[in-house]
């Protein structure tokens, strides 16, 4: 039996979600290879340190604020990094920190 025989399956969603997928994947990856040349300027000789701004960045426009240990947890970076890369984004205006008693809650700029 071919896909399109059986009444029963709808492959019409299907394509949607696969294409709504795709785009998302394609829109993720522009954001990424946009945000990497941006940071190049302020990161011109530190290509590790980069890609971990662009992996924190990304990560945070999908999951909105975070406490930064569980950035640092997540990104599995060491405390005193995570703390110098954002203390350089932050000074670039890419991100903002407050605190929230004892935590320091990292959010995008806006």
């Amino acid at each position: 039996m071919v896909l399109g025989d059986d009444p029963n399956i709808v492959s019409r969603p299907v394509i949607q979600i696969v294409r709504y997928s795709l785009d998302e994947y394609y829109g993720l990856r522009i954001d990424a290879e946009d945000m990497e040349l941006e940071l190049s300027e302020i990161f011109p000789k530190q290509s590790e340190i980069k890609i971990q701004a662009v992996r924190l960045l990304l990560h945070l426009q999908e999951s909105g604020p975070k406490i930064q240990t569980q950035l640092a947890e997540k990104l599995d970076l060491e405390d005193y990094v995570i703390s110098r890369l954002l203390a350089k984004l932050e000074t670039h205006r890419y991100v903002t920190r407050r605190k929230d008693g004892a935590d320091k809650i990292v959010d995008l700029s806006s």
